[in-house]
């Protein structure tokens, strides 16, 4: 979804994007649903390739190829991309040792071994990944790790040769590259990345000792495929290869897309998939060195099911063809309340009661009724025909001036109401003790400031966000919103006139310890606006410029 917002945007300022996607199809879970169901890999995938396909479609994601890592295209362009790095001689052969069934001999994946996680202490952490914290692991990280496949069977170790990308050697570059080069990235990306590069990285095996995947191109590697990890990411270029000999007058050569500097790469992921996008695939295309490197890959946090996380393999997860059928005609629905939902910053909960809310309360009756009116209008007054967009005249341009700051208008002159009452309320003090009152009194003194700080603030976010530079920003900003200010100066010189009744103004000697709350107040308004505010967004915001 977040992909396919940005693409459609981009198409919409005419700008010259590819959006790629498919089916990674070797992963271990495959295998083991062949198994189960006693047909092919091949069969499984098949079957599941068109289905996520369609889906796709049905639901209204624009890609401009979704393809697959069992195409011909890819087998030969994942095998030649490891080949030249073999050649280069970036990858290591080791031997080590790895579990195997103790019973059949067979060496087991990473998905087929199971633990408790290290990190979280959660039951059932795979070899790989931890489905709780989402947490990248090895099997020989997990705590007492069993047999997934045979839990009666025993885990032994024995030694096997594989191939290895060194990310160790790459761990000073990728620091530059990362740490340096991209600090306008999410936090949560660059936080995941920061603290896999404070560690020791370490070579991870790019080979896998398996019967289902891409054999590894090299002599001696029999019953040897490429790791998941190594051919999944290459993917996308072998599909973009794909669509661009299709068809080359709309889309040219692929090279255009993986190989010319102007060219942006931007991945849309998942937070667990931060570290094979973020350190694994660019170490990968740096090694080779004939492409481009990610700009950008603004992952998601977690969205969870009903207080639950989503696991594939739980069957805890809603299915989206099974929506499709559910719900016929509601895909814009669903669209809207993923979006609306999107775990941008933090985890976030998707459950059905939000889902009805949302479309009743938000889709039908605010923008149904928008869309009513807009319709009833242009019938009333248009013949029902909306007409053609013209040049603005001069009282089109007058009419969206005086709209413009009609909200901060609205905000701005909220205030004098507000000092009014809190000045009335201050009249109630006649004694010197601090009453409840008073107390409001002076919250709704605040509660001025604090919303005039806030508008200082959207107003900076507003101009950095249209590229204007920090320093630059904080200035216009400051000019731009001299108005709430001065509307908060003046509302709090009418909160000054009750304690002006009763004496207690500077200069004069301080008739109840109440008035030297309030004039305190009124002090930190001022302060919170003309200096704090300002002083705590440029901390905030020094990493970004």
């Amino acid at each position: 979804m977040p992909a396919d917002i940005y693409v459609r945007y981009l198409r919409l300022k005419k700008q010259d994007v590819v959006f790629i996607g498919g089916s990674d199809e070797h992963g271990v879970p495959v295998t083991i649903r062949a198994k189960k169901e006693g047909i092919t890999v091949q069969e499984v995938v098949d079957r599941y390739h068109n289905l996520i396909k369609k889906s796709f479609e049905d639901f209204g994601i624009s890609f401009d190829i979704y393809s697959r890592t069992t195409s011909p295209t890819h087998n030969k362009f994942a095998s030649d991309f490891f080949r030249t790095l073999y050649d280069k001689g970036v990858l290591e052969e080791k031997v080590e040792e790895q579990f195997c069934d103790e019973v059949t001999g067979e060496f087991l994946t990473d998905r087929n071994i199971v633990g408790t996680c290290p990190r979280c202490g959660a039951e059932g952490a795979y070899g790989d990944q931890c489905e709780k914290c989402g947490a990248t692991l090895s099997p020989e990280e997990l705590i007492n790790p069993t047999n997934k496949n045979n839990p009666g069977h025993g885990l032994v170790k024995k030694p096997t040769k594989n191939w290895y990308l060194p990310l160790n050697k790459y761990q000073d570059w990728l620091k530059k590259w990362i740490l340096e080069g991209h600090k306008e990235w999410r936090t949560n990306v660059y936080g995941q990345c920061k603290s896999w590069l404070d560690m020791d990285l370490q070579p991870r095996a790019m080979t896998r000792d398996l019967d289902w995947g891409i054999p590894v191109p090299v002599e001696g590697a029999d019953g040897k495929v490429l790791y998941v990890w190594f051919d999944a990411p290459i993917g996308y270029i072998s599909n973009t290869k794909e669509l661009c000999d299709a068809h080359p007058e709309k889309w040219g050569t692929w090279q255009k897309w993986w190989q010319d500097p102007e060219t942006r790469l931007v991945h849309f992921i998942g937070k667990d998939n931060i570290v094979f996008h973020c350190i694994i695939f660019p170490t990968m295309l740096k090694a080779h060195g004939d492409y481009i490197l990610p700009d950008n890959v603004p992952a998601n946090e977690f969205l969870n099911l009903e207080d639950d996380k989503i696991s594939t393999s739980r069957n805890w997860a809603v299915w989206l063809h099974e929506y499709l059928v559910d719900l016929p005609g509601k895909q814009d629905v669903l669209r809207y309340v993923l979006t609306a939902n999107a775990p941008e910053t933090k985890d976030n909960n998707f459950t059905w009661k939000d889902f009805q809310e949302r479309n009743n309360s938000e889709l039908v009756a605010v923008y149904g009724n928008f869309v009513n009116r807009a319709l009833q209008l242009t019938k009333k007054y248009w013949g029902g025909v909306v007409p053609a967009c013209g040049e603005l005249q001069e009282v089109d341009e007058k009419a969206i001036a005086e709209f413009k700051d009609v909200k901060e208008s609205g905000v701005i002159l909220l205030n004098l109401p507000l000092a009014l009452i809190g000045g009335v309320i201050i009249l109630w003090l006649t004694s010197g003790e601090i009453s409840i009152p008073a107390i409001i009194g002076f919250i709704s003194l605040f509660g001025i400031a604090t919303r005039n700080g806030m508008l200082l603030i959207s107003h900076y976010t507003h101009l950095r966000g249209e590229g204007m530079g920090l320093r630059e920003s904080v200035i216009q900003g400051s000019l731009d919103r001299l108005n709430p200010i001065l509307m908060t100066a003046l509302s709090s010189a009418l909160a000054l006139i009750p304690l002006a009744l009763n004496g207690d103004l500077p200069g004069n000697e301080i008739q109840s310890p109440m008035a030297t709350v309030i004039l305190g107040g009124l002090l930190t308004s001022t302060f919170l606006n003309g200096f704090i505010i300002p002083i705590v967004y440029l901390i905030m915001n020094k990493n970004k410029e």
